[in-house]
């Protein structure tokens, strides 16, 4: 299950600030941002995301997010 969260809306002079978690994720964001915006990605490498904790760029990241993208089976 996915869920998408709005932190506010987005001004239409400036392209969303799109944070997912996943590579996979990230990829299908980029293919609906196509021309508009990149989305960033939260974990990065090989981290994995069951055992992954926030640091506090990644906090300030999620803060400054137009829009957080996850999945999750506890949904």
């Amino acid at each position: 299950m996915a869920l998408i969260l709005g932190a506010e809306t987005a001004r239409a002079a400036e392209p969303p600030r799109v944070v997912v978690t996943l590579k996979p994720v990230q990829a299908l964001a980029s293919a609906v941002m196509a021309g508009v915006g990149k989305p960033e990605l939260l974990i990065r490498g090989n981290a994995a995301p069951s055992s992954f904790s926030l640091r506090p760029a990644e906090v300030r990241l999620m803060n400054t997010a137009t829009i957080v993208v996850f999945v999750s089976e506890s949904l």
